[in-house]
Formats: structure tokens, C-alpha cells, sequence
């Protein structure tokens, strides 16, 4: 295989590459718009209004709940941060009134509608308050 075709090779797996990892974004969606995606995988954007703490014998030992636009029990959609070591990194003490985005899959459970976060990369904040 010649050069020049081997660069048309590469680039061609460039090209494919770039563009699957454009079609795995999720879709950008409101806290409100939460309830209508369960069992979707999206990205739900909005304001931090509440922030509550329990403990859990499963899923590391600890869960934050974020609680987007509204307070509970109104709140559309909360993400639930797993794990104290994803807590401390994320500095969720200063979460509040700050506006981030959760991706996750949309579950909904009692009548609340929320996404589980396990991973660093599935939550943003979008405002530029220093962490």
C-alpha cells in the first residue's frame, strides 16, 4: 500500500470516526421535558434549585440529589450523584443556583423523574463559577 493511499485510509477512518461520535451526543432537553424521555438517554440542562443528601447501603455508600428548576417535591428532574469520591470531586457543596447539565438515562420512580450519575464526564456545569 502506497502513501498516498494510506493516508486516504486514515483519513476516511478519521472522517468515520468523527462522525459517530457526533451521532452518540444525546439530545440537549430541559428539566421539564425530562418525564418524556424515560428510558432515553439525553442531556437535561437547567438551574440547580435544591440540593439533599441520604445515605445508601448500595450504589457507594452515598447519593447527592441535584434537583433542577425547581424544589422538591415540584422538581422535574433530579440527577443523583453516586459515590463519595465523584461528590468530592464534583465540589457539589457549591451546586446550588448554579446551572449544569446531567446525561444519563431518564428513569422515573414514585413520581420522580431522575438520571443516575456514576461517571465525572456525566455532569457539567455550564455557568463560569469556579468549582
Amino acid at each position: 500500500m502506497g502513501v498516498p493511499r494510506a493516508l486516504a485510509v486514515l483519513s476516511g477512518i478519521i472522517v468515520a470516526a468523527s462522525l459517530t461520535a457526533t451521532a452518540a451526543e444525546p439530545p440537549v432537553i430541559t428539566a421539564a421535558e425530562a418525564g418524556g424521555h424515560v428510558g432515553k438517554r439525553v442531556k437535561v440542562c437547567g438551574e440547580i434549585a435544591a440540593v439533599g443528601r441520604a445515605s445508601a447501603k448500595r450504589e457507594g455508600g452515598r447519593q447527592v440529589f441535584l434537583h433542577f428548576d425547581k424544589e422538591p417535591p415540584n422538581s422535574p428532574f433530579a440527577a443523583v450523584v453516586i459515590g463519595r469520591d465523584l461528590e468530592n470531586y464534583l465540589n457539589l457543596d457549591r451546586a446550588l443556583h448554579r446551572k449544569a447539565c446531567a446525561t444519563g438515562y431518564v428513569k422515573q420512580r414514585e413520581g420522580s423523574t431522575y438520571a443516575i450519575i456514576d461517571a465525572m464526564n456525566q455532569l457539567t456545569f455550564t455557568d463560569d463559577v469556579p468549582h
